[in-house]
């Protein structure tokens, strides 16, 4: 599991850096406006996406379960062939229904006076197809990460995702900076990294008897699972969509483009809370299966002590020195003076919503989804006419006010009921062992850091200076968690092993 930590987050970290590395580069070439229409991808992406963290979510949790028994192996075949017909019908169909609506889309709800409306449908097809492609690609990567062959996936992943955004920029820069090249290349290398996840996942699963077969009854098995599953994920895609469908609405495409680039900043956060989660949410699953409670306290424990320790020096970072970041990063003064405020509300209200990672993963290992179905849906009724009312009287900046504030209201709720059901005498070890003490270190070092920080740097100073504080915040926080020092002494240790250069003589 160590290992697959490490693997995770050096993937994430790659892949981030792909992606975002390159985005400065994507706007000089293609404009900010053009720019907005990537974050339109995104947001669309997003809610296509219920498919697999409904049906992707299940299919893991059971090739877990499947893995920790004694089962044979040709019911985890059949179960990849079912789910794998059901996710290419459902990318075509997404593809058919943005062909119908594009029309729609591109004369009535974006706001591009530099774009024609053919220009649009034919950008918003492209959308349609990319995003049926990487449905399909995400059920592939999911039996990869179920299986625990993390190292493999993010090896993939980090060389395609390398390829994707150098590839990105060779077509912009000779053969048309456009947003129609970029998105064709994206769809090109797609295609082939689907193909190479695909290969991947065969390959770990191993040889069986037949050939594998549609199976009814495996559905029949999941669905209530599958149905908990995706009532949470149609409800959070809602939470998490709301912002950005709004907005794209209510402000011109340069404005959202502006919105979408300081999300995008705010998904640094996923580079810590997933790898973490993903690491250990199948492990704590067969966990849960064999019913060893003292296993399941200890590892739930760690989980939790190492996402606070590892996001809060991340976020409060981003939060209090939110100019600088968008500086260092676009060295654009537009940028910053329209996203720097956006950026550090989005981040604090990521921060938050993390915290219920772990304590979700535990519910779902139990097969429980009542609780956040119903949270859930209570946010959503909350979170989307707070978004319109603060965002007409308050501007750009009232719809991240209002995820931050509904954010802190799920989870002081959400974490509470869980463990009035799981693991009932560890609410107060996680509020402040896990939660409270490394948060609050963290907090206090950051802060004197703002307090004494020089006003004006150039752009390699900023990066001295952000790494010098975030260093210095992740070791306090680090210090504070007693649970993740083993895992840290761990992974050194893992190094040492695997890099001869770590090795001593």
């Amino acid at each position: 599991m160590q290992l697959n930590i490490v693997a995770n987050f050096i993937g994430r970290f790659w892949g981030a850096l792909m992606a975002w590395a390159f985005v400065p580069i994507y706007i000089r070439f293609m404009g900010i406006e053009s720019y907005g229409l990537v974050g339109f991808f995104a947001t669309l992406q997003t809610i296509f996406m219920l498919i697999n963290l409904g049906l992707g979510r299940s299919f893991e949790i059971e090739v877990a379960r499947l893995s920790a028994g004694q089962e044979d192996q040709q019911t985890t075949h059949n179960l990849l062939r079912t789910l794998e017909i059901l996710y290419w019908t459902a990318a075509i169909l997404i593809v058919i229904l943005l062909i119908f609506l594009a029309p729609s889309i591109s004369n009535y709800w974006l706001i591009a006076p530099g774009f024609s409306p053919n220009a649009l449908q034919l950008i918003i097809v492209m959308i349609g197809i990319l995003i049926g492609l990487n449905l399909i690609q995400g059920l592939y990567g999911i039996g990869l990460l179920a299986l625990q062959k993390q190292v493999r996936f993010n090896v993939i992943n980090s060389t395609f995702g390398t390829l994707q955004a150098v590839g990105a920029i060779l077509a912009l820069s000779f053969i048309a900076p456009t947003i129609q090249v970029f998105f064709e290349w994206q769809i090109i290398i797609n295609i082939i990294w689907t193909v190479a996840v695909l290969f991947a996942l065969r390959r770990a699963m191993g040889p069986v008897s037949s050939a594998p077969r549609f199976d009814k009854k495996l559905l029949l098995d999941i669905r209530h699972l599958t149905a908990g599953i995706t009532g949470i994920a149609v409800l959070t895609t809602i939470f998490s969509s709301a912002d950005k469908v709004i907005l794209s609405k209510m402000l011109t495409l340069e404005y959202f483009g502006y919105y979408t680039l300081a999300w995008g900043a705010a998904s640094l956060l996923a580079l810590v809370t997933s790898p973490i989660a993903t690491a250990v949410f199948p492990r704590m699953v067969q966990i849960v299966e064999r019913r060893d409670e003292g296993a399941l306290t200890k590892i739930y424990h760690q989980s939790c002590q190492l996402q606070t320790m590892t996001v809060f020096p991340i976020a409060l970072v981003l939060v209090f020195f939110s100019s600088e970041f968008l500086f260092l990063w676009t060295g654009s003064p537009a940028i910053v003076a329209n996203a720097h405020i956006i950026l550090s509300v989005l981040v604090l209200g990521a921060a938050i919503a993390s915290l219920s990672v772990v304590p979700q993963n535990l519910q779902l290992a139990y097969k429980w989804t009542k609780l956040a179905v119903i949270l859930q849906l209570v946010s959503v009724i909350a979170l989307i006419p707070l978004i319109i009312w603060l965002t007409i009287n308050y501007g750009i900046v009232g719809a991240p006010v209002a995820l931050l504030a509904v954010n802190i209201f799920y989870v002081a709720v959400f974490v509470v009921l869980t463990h009035q059901r799981y693991l009932k005498h560890e609410y107060s070890r996680w509020l402040l062992r896990d939660t409270v003490i490394p948060a609050v270190g963290t907090a206090t070092v950051v802060v004197i850091a703002r307090l004494i920080a020089p006003a004006s740097l150039s752009r390699l100073n900023i990066l001295f200076e952000l790494a010098m504080i975030f260093a210095l915040a992740i070791t306090v926080a680090a210090s504070l968690s007693p649970e993740v020092r083993p895992i840290i002494k761990g992974n050194y240790q893992l190094l040492r092993e695997s890099l001869p250069f770590f090795s001593s003589k």
